[in-house]
C-alpha cells in the first residue's frame, strides 16, 4: 500500500484510495478462504471500490499524472 500511496503523491484520492485498497484485500482474504460470506450490497460496493481504483490507475498512467 506504501507504492500505492507514493505513486498518487499528493492528489486529494490518495488516502480514500489507499484505505478501498487495504479494504479490498482484507476482504479478498475472507471471502477466499472462507471465513466470511458477504451479501450482494456489500459485494457491489466492494466492486464499485474496485473500478474506482482502475480507473485512477488509468489515469496515472494514461496522462503521466
Amino acid at each position: 500500500m506504501r507504492e500505492l500511496r507514493t505513486a498518487l503523491g499528493q492528489r486529494e484520492e490518495a488516502v480514500r484510495a489507499s484505505k478501498a485498497f487495504a479494504e479490498l484485500i482484507a476482504m479478498k482474504a475472507q471471502v477466499e478462504y472462507g471465513a466470511k460470506l458477504i451479501s450482494l450490497e456489500k459485494a457491489e460496493s466492494l466492486v464499485r471500490r474496485a473500478h474506482v481504483l482502475v480507473d485512477l490507475a488509468i489515469a496515472v498512467v494514461r496522462l503521466g499524472r
